[in-house]
């Protein structure tokens, strides 16, 4: 399924070879093992043991398990 493109209500999903690009209002997210890029920054994710919350409107990129906001500002 490689580079295999999906297009919904202005969200765009792009298969890659070992994870997802997700782009929306202007905003760039990369999901592949191991880590997470948001408009470039990347976020290693290799340790995470809890799930991260993607808010692409804001370019955050959140841990749940003690709110850590990781982008241009906090929520």
């Amino acid at each position: 399924m490689t580079g295999a493109q999906l297009d919904w209500n202005g969200v765009k999903i792009e298969a890659l070879e070992d994870g997802y690009k997700i782009t929306a209002e202007g905003c760039v997210v990369t999901i592949e093992k191991g880590s997470v890029t948001i408009n470039g920054r990347n976020l290693d994710t290799t340790d995470e043991g809890y799930p991260l919350m993607i808010d692409m409107k804001n370019s955050q990129i959140r841990r749940t398990d003690y709110g850590f906001a990781y982008g241009f500002g906090s929520w």
